[in-house]
């Protein structure tokens, strides 16, 4: 009888110490699962690649508006508009490789820049210094020339007479279609918005106004440049954003 008690009391003492052998193994494993995840999460950053030409569009970065951006895989990528970056998800590794492309291309092309700095710097350390106080005299005559030049045309600008102009923007269009212009006339864009946000750009003017609905905008500038320049939306205003332009025609 005794020697069946002693039996059943080593036996009920194995399991106890089996259970409590595992509950601290199961502690343990928490606890490094717990340390993996907190390691992971400091060592892994987000990366801002900073891609100067939206990979969807083609467009320069910031040129028709303030750059958009998005996350994939650990990297923050900028886009022209929203729009792209819904594209962008539809195949985002496509998009990536060109991203990869242009960053590879601007490597080299600056590389490229470097050298020819660096050469065209060690041929001017050669120069005679009276030459090089001679550049500096002539450099000091075109500025002052230049600065000549700029005064005469604005007094001209001046006196000339502004042309007004109205230009109505919507979703997706400009009304009127095209501006007509002369070469050398002021001219003034009194931009409206009939509904949403909208964005006048003119590259060729360095124009990017941005125009809301009930908040006027007037664009000033002076026709300098003869030929046609298209008119585009810089403020992303839905599907058909990308087809919203107009034309501004300079004639000689």
């Amino acid at each position: 009888m005794r020697t069946k008690f002693i039996l059943i009391s080593l036996i009920a003492l194995l399991f106890y110490a089996t259970y409590v052998y595992a509950e601290q193994g199961n502690v343990h494993n928490e606890h490094m699962g717990a340390m993996s995840g907190h390691m992971k999460s400091e060592t892994s950053a987000v990366v801002e690649v900073d891609n100067k030409i939206c990979p969807v569009s083609g467009e320069k970065i910031r040129e028709m508006g303030p750059a958009e951006q998005y996350e994939y895989n650990g990297k923050v990528y900028n886009f022209c508009c929203t729009g792209c970056i819904e594209e962008f998800k539809k195949d985002p590794e496509k998009y990536v490789k060109i991203v990869e492309g242009q960053m590879k291309g601007d490597m080299e092309k600056h590389m490229g820049q470097h050298m020819e700095m660096t050469e065209e710097g060690e041929q001017k350390g050669h120069h005679h210094m009276m030459g090089e106080k001679d550049g500096h005299m002539m450099m000091g005559m075109d500025k002052d020339k230049s600065m000549m030049k700029h005064h005469e045309e604005t007094t001209m600008m001046d006196e000339t007479q502004i042309k007004e102009i109205n230009l109505e923007a919507y979703q997706f269009s400009f009304s009127p279609e095209t501006i007509t212009v002369n070469k050398g006339d002021k001219v003034r864009i009194h931009a409206t918005s009939r509904d949403v946000p909208h964005g006048v750009f003119i590259k060729e003017y360095g124009i990017n106004e941005k125009v809301e609905k009930d908040k006027p905008s007037d664009i000033e500038f002076s026709a300098d440049k003869a030929g046609e320049f298209d008119i585009l939306c810089s403020v992303y205003c839905g599907r058909g954003h990308k087809s919203m332009k107009a034309k501004l025609v300079v004639k000689e």
